[in-house]
């Protein structure tokens, strides 16, 4: 692979339940993706579950390939992290660290949208746009894994990218109804022309993704985007 650290990665890369481990050299942080192993067993379920929404792919070889697309082109024009190496044969990469959290507060939920918003607007859909997959450090939404990011200006498929973040928020305030307004609004807010997106978030080719948000919620989503 390509070597701009000196890390010996056949130490690290290990088949593991975690895709993802963290490690430290001369007082860095860096994380070690591999996507082979246990844990890529899961789009093996979701690839066909979700065919209909979206090109979700299950090979490591595709995965770890649109992430280095993605990683590589975007740099420098939204928040993410930098590749330092990569193992083609191994099928693992070196990034830097962001120390930050997954979004929580509305103003968090914000940044996520406008980090989407900016991903969108340079040509790409996510796939996986839950909020784990951000890292909030010092005000500013961090997309830290794209394993499944794509080129595409398809209008549907930047609507799944919002109804997956909505989906995945509801459930993180299952039992706080108007924190899920708050985060709602938050996101329009951060998202620069989301209405225009409305009709695509509910797709029906969505419908079985949606189905999974409780009815009040999904009620609201509804009135909060299609009312404008």
């Amino acid at each position: 692979g390509q070597s701009r650290m000196k890390i010996d990665l056949s130490v690290l890369l290990t088949p593991s339940f975690h895709q993802s481990r963290v490690i430290e050299k001369d007082g860095s942080k860096f994380v070690v993706k591999c996507y082979e192993g246990l844990s890529g067993l899961k789009w093996f379920l979701i690839s066909p579950a979700f065919h209909l929404s979206y090109p979700f792919v299950a090979s490591p070889e595709e995965r770890m390939r649109r992430e280095l697309d993605f990683l590589t082109s975007v740099s420098g024009k939204v928040n993410v992290p930098e590749v330092m190496d990569f193992d083609l044969e191994k099928k693992c990469i070196v990034r830097t660290f962001v120390e930050g959290e997954r979004p929580r507060t509305a103003e968090e939920y914000r940044t996520v949208g406008e980090e989407i918003s900016k991903i969108h607007s340079l040509g790409y859909v996510l796939g996986d746009a839950k909020p784990e997959n951000f890292a909030v450090s010092d005000g500013k939404a961090y997309l830290i894994d794209a394993e499944q990011a794509i080129r595409s200006d398809d209008v549907r498929l930047r609507g799944w990218d919002l109804a997956v973040l909505f989906v995945f928020a509801s459930y993180e305030v299952i039992n706080n109804f108007e924190r899920f307004k708050e985060i709602v609004n938050a996101v329009k807010h951060g998202y620069s022309g989301i209405e225009g997106l409305a009709r695509a978030i509910f797709d029906l080719r969505h419908a079985s993704l949606l189905a999974l948000m409780p009815p009040t919620y999904q009620f609201y989503l509804r009135n909060a985007l299609l009312s404008d």
